[in-house]
């Protein structure tokens, strides 16, 4: 078989968390594999290797493979503006913006069905196994005209589909019923096993619901698949749903408490309505030196020593919420009374004097007055900028001290002016090569109590979370914070451990020679695990 389609009969089922571990199950048993999304909805994209953008979750699958992160595994991928509208982003650029579903898409889906068969063909060229993941559920009737990352692409490899189901939610085999009397006779052909996923307790108990489902189906459960132990971390989120869902990695911290006395420095990370690219933090949840909060509530600011404005899908729109939420005001008067702030992209933008959008990206043309707490000007226009991006050492930085170079990236149409008053945060080379001039990027005013930069990621390289650890909690705690952030994993080596922990898991609780039999004859493994009876 060139490949598989690992669909689910809803979205986060558990169809990405599949897809990381069979890649990484299979790549560490000597395949060729390569990760492939033909379409994905997310706010949460990364530079790629070959330039442009593609979603965080095919970049980790892309590590989990061994693979390069190409925008070929995830050719097609729509960034929400809103209720009605999305940024079509095809091979990583944008290529249509604002774009209706209802209206645009119909006509538009042809020229991206014929996107994806290249982008496929490009991998089939390299002689690798394709491991695909699809989108939503396959048995929605209502966008099955512009449904590109389903059977589309299982009968575009001739490939198995294994179908995904969340025992989380409860109905469960519903679901597999349901969604089976959905499908075309050729596509309920196609579904050679069914995974089901995320049970707590006994699976002993599922004896019942397994052999009605196989009886009625004809087709195998070919694994129940517990939660990931609490030790093995998570892999990284795939959209803002998760923050809504589970989203403190910390607890709450109460309105007006004092100076935390464990010496741990309590850090809020603003929740505001077009959150995107929070894996920016994933490293400084994991602190041992922090508290952290994903917050919505302007009392939670008394007992915060910094709060992060993070990445904005819509930032004109959040600026907005600000104002209109109490924020704003908020944001000023706890900067009045000590409160340090930071700004990453739209946060560093919504920091800044004015947003000047002259072609209308983010609503109608025009400039916005922004909350005045940083002398930048930031102007929206094209092209995005799409790179990513080294900061140099500096000693007058606590977050690049010597022997510390952080990589992250930008992806920007905001372009920021910073006044004479203010002074950069980093000189920054592009990650390809140290030719050229440096370039400065961010700005830093009020003897470095605020601060915004256009960069990602920065902070998941621990060099950097140690100063911004000392930063966040001043003088007081900066040895301590320094310690625990030196001596922490970095984000790359804690994700692979997470990823090989999925394959462990996916190891022992697949029927891995059913498995084997359904992805082609390549695959001999021993039955390790199955089902649980």
């Amino acid at each position: 078989m060139p490949g598989v389609l690992i669909a689910g009969t809803t979205s986060d089922a558990g169809k990405s968390f599949v897809t990381t571990g069979l890649c990484r199950l299979l790549a560490r048993r000597g395949w060729a594999v390569a990760p492939f999304k033909a379409a994905n909805m997310s706010l949460n994209a990364v530079a790629a290797d070959d330039g442009g953008e593609m979603a965080s979750a095919q970049w980790v699958q892309c590590r989990a493979a061994g693979f390069p992160a190409l925008t070929a595994c995830n050719p097609v991928l729509y960034k929400s503006e809103g209720p009605i509208g999305v940024e079509v982003v095809v091979r990583g650029r944008t290529r249509w913006r604002s774009a209706s579903w209802a209206r645009t898409m119909p006509r538009i889906v042809p020229k991206l069905r014929s996107e994806v068969r290249h982008a496929l063909d490009e991998l089939r060229a390299r002689g690798v196994f394709i491991v695909a993941e699809g989108a939503g559920s396959p048995a929605e009737v209502n966008l099955r005209s512009t449904d590109l990352a389903n059977f589309d692409v299982a009968r575009a490899l001739d490939a198995p589909v294994l179908l995904v189901v969340d025992l989380e939610r409860g109905g469960a085999f519903a679901q597999i019923v349901g969604t089976l009397a959905l499908l075309t006779p050729a596509e309920r052909h196609r579904v050679r096993g069914i995974i089901l996923n995320r049970m707590a307790g006994n699976p002993r108990l599922l004896d019942p619901g397994i052999d009605f489902v196989q009886q009625k189906t004809g087709i195998p459960v070919v694994g129940v698949l517990p939660y990931l132990p609490s030790d093995a971390g998570q892999l990284p989120a795939e959209d803002i749903l998760s923050l809504v869902r589970g989203s403190a990695a910390a607890p709450r911290v109460p309105a007006g408490a004092p100076p935390a006395t464990n010496g741990r420095v309590r850090i809020g990370i603003l929740r505001w309505p077009h959150v995107s690219n929070f894996t920016d933090f994933s490293l400084l949840e994991r602190s041992p030196s922090a508290e952290v909060s994903w917050v919505t509530r302007t009392e939670l600011l008394g007992g915060l020593d910094v709060l992060v404005l993070p990445g904005s899908r819509r930032t004109v729109d959040d600026l907005t919420w600000l104002r209109a939420t109490g924020w704003s005001d908020g944001l000023r008067q706890g900067y009045r009374r000590g409160l340090r702030l930071a700004g990453i992209c739209g946060g560093y933008q919504v920091l800044g004097e004015r947003l000047i959008d002259p072609e209308g990206f983010e609503g109608k043309p025009g400039a916005t007055r922004a909350l005045g707490l940083l002398p930048v000007e930031t102007t929206f226009r094209d092209p995005k900028l799409i790179r990513k991006v080294r900061a140099l050492p500096d000693r007058r930085n606590p977050w690049c001290p010597p022997g510390t170079s952080p990589e992250g990236f930008e992806m920007r149409r905001g372009r920021t002016v910073v006044g004479p008053s203010a002074r950069p945060l980093f000189l920054l080379r592009p990650s390809s090569g140290d030719a050229g001039p440096a370039e400065p990027d961010g700005a830093t005013v009020g003897g470095g109590r605020v601060w915004g930069t256009a960069v990602h990621g920065l902070l998941n390289d621990p060099g950097a979370c140690e100063g911004f650890l000392r930063w966040a909690g001043g003088h007081r705690r900066s040895a301590r914070t320094a310690a625990s952030a030196r001596d922490a994993e970095p984000v790359p080596d804690a994700l692979d451990r997470t990823i090989d922990r999925v394959a462990d898991l996916l190891e022992a609780h697949l029927e891995l020679g059913r498995l084997g039999r359904i992805l082609g004859s390549r695959l001999t493994l021993p039955d390790v695990g199955g089902v649980g009876r």
